[in-house]
């Protein structure tokens, strides 16, 4: 399907545009991007964000306000792809995930594999030494997996402050 960039704003060195898919008469899908990358998406006439610490909101007059919390999205990164790819075992509709200290957030897609949701998990302990023994180097991440695998526990923030395992 065809996408088509619309500029909203250029400041501060940021690019903010949108994206329409299908076509600017017929959008079937609408995005905010922030350089290049979807921070939200459009549904039921209301943004939701795709990425946490970006927020977009409708203003009177048919403007859109962007905005961006620091210090909740300083520390975060996209979730290393060999953890992703065991992850999409346990969540098939995960379509990207990010890591913020010890919070995971899968983006999780709808029935037509758009996204839909995000979902707020607490990393265990085995899930982050996984992305710590990652971070040191691919060799030391596949002795980690051996021929039985890692496990890649996510705990509900719930379940986290119960103790439980799970998720």
């Amino acid at each position: 399907m065809r996408s088509e960039f619309v500029l909203l704003l250029e400041a501060d060195g940021h690019r903010f545009e949108y994206e329409l898919v299908g076509t600017e008469e017929t959008p079937e899908e609408i995005y905010v991007l922030a350089d290049g990358r979807r921070i939200a998406y459009r549904r039921d006439a209301a943004w939701v964000s795709m990425m946490p610490g970006w927020e977009v909101r409708d203003e009177n007059g048919g403007k859109v306000e962007i905005s961006f919390e620091e210090t909740s999205a300083r520390e975060m990164r996209a979730i290393p792809e060999p953890i992703m790819n065991a992850l999409w075992r346990q969540h098939p509709d995960a379509v990207q995930g990010y890591i913020e200290g010890d919070n995971v957030y899968l983006i999780m897609a709808d029935a037509k594999g758009r996204p839909d949701e995000v979902v707020r998990y607490i990393a265990s302990p085995d899930f982050m030494r996984a992305v710590r023994v990652y971070d040191s180097g691919i060799e030391n991440f596949r002795r980690l997996c051996g021929e039985e695998g890692v496990s890649l526990t996510l705990l509900a923030p719930d379940q986290a402050e119960e103790g439980e395992e799970g998720a």
